[in-house]
């Protein structure tokens, strides 16, 4: 998934790439896990309509 912010509180990773971890029912949440932006694993709780599919097709 790529968040796309929508707003000031995501805006420092609107752009990155995660893997969606769980999708917890009553909060509206969905939890990503970020490998791609140092050796450190980051997770971050984000509102679905600030995700979109990351398009993972390699590029000719």
């Amino acid at each position: 998934m790529t968040v796309k912010a929508a707003d000031a509180f995501f805006e420092y990773i609107d752009g990155w790439t995660g893997t969606v971890t769980d999708m917890p029912g009553g909060g509206g949440g969905v939890w990503i896990t970020v490998a791609n932006q140092g050796p450190t694993l980051l997770h971050f709780l984000i509102p679905p309509d600030q995700l979109e599919p990351h398009d993972q097709t390699p590029e000719n």
